[in-house]
């Protein structure tokens, strides 16, 4: 299984990647046992793979077609934001404001359905939206024209994304914290997909975050709790000593949720 950081081969720690084939054995597999897979390519946050795989075919193409070059890019090329994530990164935080992002999730979106096609039909498709930067895009020049704060960016971020997924007849899934700002859940209304899945997974009540399925909830999102303290499944990267508050919080990569169906 490929784990942070450990590259696309397999020579380390980790297995590379999923080939085509692979993935649609895994959907054939989760078929036969009446296992839904629901894939998730995170974003904007949690996406120094995917910005910097798209910088290098920038660089193969620039100097031979600019349309090329450009035409996945999901990142400002003179963007001077100096922020780092929670996984320590300082370049993953996919850029909202710029055209190309939103070419290169459809693109996404539509290999995918492509994949589980006659296999299982993919009805639903994780965003992500978790754990973006705070200071992120603050020194987009892209981002400067919309005079917008950072929620105002995730909500224009997330409203995009959910147009093409429901141009894909798909629902979208999001995790709680990309919706969830000040203190309330963003507007349901907002995002055009029929239905919007939330997967809580900061619903801790010692944090005072407990009432956001609640919330979420009455917000008409359908919610699906991820319980941090028992069912998050992680790559641990902490010890219990390193984390006493909540020992089950650590850094981890997602790669995908796999929800049993119980119809």
């Amino acid at each position: 299984m490929p784990q942070r950081g450990s590259g696309p081969t397999v020579s380390s720690s980790g297995t590379g990647y999923f080939s085509v084939n692979e993935y649609k054995s895994i959907l054939s597999y989760a078929a036969k046992r009446h296992v839904r897979v629901i894939p998730e390519f995170d974003m904007p946050g949690h996406s120094h793979a995917a910005i910097n795989a798209m910088l290098a075919r920038y660089r193969k193409y620039i100097s031979t077609n600019e349309t090329a070059a450009t035409e996945f890019l999901l990142s400002d090329l003179e963007d001077e934001s100096d922020y780092m994530s929670i996984q320590e990164y300082t370049d993953n935080a996919i850029n909202p404001c710029i055209e190309s992002t939103y070419k290169f999730i459809d693109t996404v979106i539509a290999s995918v359905k492509s994949m589980h096609a006659n296999i299982q039909p993919l009805t639903l498709y994780h965003v992500g939206g978790d754990e973006v930067a705070d200071m992120a895009w603050t020194g987009s020049p892209a981002c400067q024209p919309l005079n917008a704060s950072r929620t105002d960016l995730m909500k224009h971020f997330l409203t995009r994304a959910s147009e093409i997924c429901a141009i894909h007849g798909l629902d979208m899934v999001v995790w709680e914290d990309g919706v969830y700002y000040e203190g309330a859940p963003i507007n349901r209304s907002s995002f055009a997909s029929r239905n919007v899945y939330s997967t809580v997974w900061d619903n801790i009540w010692e944090n005072g975050s407990g009432q956001r399925s609640y919330e979420l909830a009455n917000n008409d999102y359908k919610v699906s709790p991820t319980w941090t303290r028992s069912i998050f499944c992680c790559i641990r990267e902490t010890t219990l000593t390193e984390s006493p508050k909540d020992p089950h919080f650590a850094h981890y990569i997602k790669l995908i949720i796999i929800e049993t169906s119980l119809n």
